[in-house]
Formats: C-alpha cells, structure tokens, sequence
C-alpha cells in the first residue's frame, strides 16, 4: 500500500515532500476515506483528501512543518493544507475531537488503536498505522460484511454533515441506513422548522466540503422523507 500511496502523491509532489516530512516528526495514521479508497480499488484513483491523525514526537519540528506549509486551521482544530487539488487534514492525535472533550477516556498509549471507536459512522472506523503497518479495521469491515451504516459514537460536532455523508455512503455501497442512524436523522430534522430548511441544510454542507453536488436535492429529500414516514 505504501508504495502506491507514494506513487499517487508524485502528482502532488509538495504533498509528498510534506508527508515525508510529517512521518519523521511522529507516528502517522491514515484514517477513513483514503482507506476505503485503497479497499475498494486495491490502489488510489481518485483521492480528493487525506485525512492524518499524528502522534508528535518532536513539538517544535512539528509547529515548524506547520509553519512551512502554511497551514491553516480547521473547525476542529486540525489543519489543512491544500496541493493542487488535494486536501491534506492533519491533527494531532490528543486533538481528536472525542479525546479533547472526554467523549472517550484512555490513556494516551491507547489513543491509536481507539481512534476507530471515535467515528461517527462505522463506515469510517478503518485506521492505518503508518510506522508499524498495522490496521484497525474491524469496525469497517463489520459494516461492509452486513451491508448496515450504523452510529459508532453519537456524540459528534458535525452531525448534519455525517448525515449527509450516511446518505452519500449510502448510495455509494448500496448499504441501508440502521436505526440508530435513522433516529440521528429525525431528531436532526425537528431542529427544523420546515422540511426545506433541513434539505438546504445538508446541501450546504455538501457545497461546503465537497464544493460540488454529489447528492441531488431530489435524492437527499427522498432519504429523509423516507425516514421520517417509515
């Protein structure tokens, strides 16, 4: 897998300068999509983002690799870093969204091999442990066995965003939606004032991260309507 990682990011050479610099600096894990990409073509085609979860050994070599690449902060306090038309997100592992704010308690040695049971989607808890080549895989490939997206941790940020991913993921893999999931959907939706608000409320969060339509509105109403009737 390496080897091919290292043969796509030569498109992007700044990008691979800037990964090789980042895995000198501490232990580097791969996360989600870039993963399922790797599992669903056994190589990397259309990568549009990376998504890294690191472990620092070295502070000040990683606040100056920051500052060299320029890069800037995200709404999670990650950074991003933009290479033609590659996304890079890198965070620093203790910044896990569900570590920072006590969602999840371990111990700092844990941080790796838990970084699965911080995902909202089960589709997503697929982690690659780039120093040691060991995966973390389980959840994902309990998932994709039963053909179910499911929640994994309900406590999240960005749920409006992880509902219209469910629904993208949904599409993509053929998989139903659990109802666990589906339940998410309906208490999202009464935050709404009406059925419109909520649809333009997850296709401004497609524009936002993917900055095109993957989902129609017509496909994004039919999934909620279909839920809320069920």
């Amino acid at each position: 897998m390496k080897e091919l990682l290292f043969a796509f990011l030569e498109k992007h050479p700044s990008s691979k300068e800037f990964f090789i610099k980042l895995c000198s600096v501490g232990d580097v894990f791969l996360i989600g999509g870039v993963l399922r990409e790797y599992k669903d073509h056994a190589d990397f085609i259309s990568l549009r983002d990376i998504d890294i979860a690191i472990q620092v050994d070295d502070d000040l070599a990683y606040n100056n690799l920051v500052k060299e690449f320029s890069l800037y902060k995200n709404r999670l306090g990650g950074h991003k870093l933009f290479f033609e038309d590659l996304l890079i997100d890198v965070w620093r592992i203790e910044d896990t969204w569900a570590y920072k704010q006590g969602v999840i308690e371990c111990s700092p040695s844990e941080y790796a091999s838990r970084l699965t049971d911080t995902v909202f989607l089960n589709i997503d808890g697929i982690v690659y442990d780039w120093n040691r080549g060991i995966w973390y895989d389980k959840t994902y490939e309990m998932a994709m066995s039963n053909g179910v997206i499911d929640v994994v941790l309900p406590e999240n940020p960005l749920i409006p965003l992880n509902i219209l991913r469910a629904f993208i993921l949904k599409k993509r893999y053929n998989m139903s939606l659990s109802n666990s999931l589906e339940k998410i959907v309906i208490a999202e939706y009464l935050k709404f004032e009406t059925l419109s608000d909520f649809i333009y409320a997850l296709l401004a969060e497609q524009n936002k991260r993917y900055e095109k339509r993957i989902l129609q509105k017509d496909e994004i109403e039919k999934e909620v309507l279909t839920i809320i009737n069920r």
